[in-house]
């Protein structure tokens, strides 16, 4: 696009790609390595803090106590951040 004056206006986009697209290089490991919930080594690399134990224990006792329609949740006996 040009002005009065010929001078040329750009539109200034970075090239980088947006974070919700991959590459197809990327594409096979993605799929590989999939996101398991049930063998995700992430679980075990922080420890929640108190705030957030007792927050859990909170939502889980208030769920059991007013259940939502189709809603079932157990949490594991020996991590209850595993729901």
């Amino acid at each position: 696009m040009s002005d009065s004056n010929n001078t040329m206006v750009t539109n200034d986009q970075s090239s980088e790609q947006p974070a919700n697209v991959v590459s197809n290089d990327n594409i096979s490991t993605v799929i590989k390595y999939s996101w398991d919930p049930l063998h995700s080594s992430d679980w075990d690399e922080q420890i929640p803090s108190a705030i957030c134990l007792k927050r859990i224990q909170r939502e889980i006792q208030r769920i059991f106590k007013d259940p939502l329609p189709g809603i079932f949740i157990v949490s594991d006996p020996d991590n209850m951040t595993k729901v």
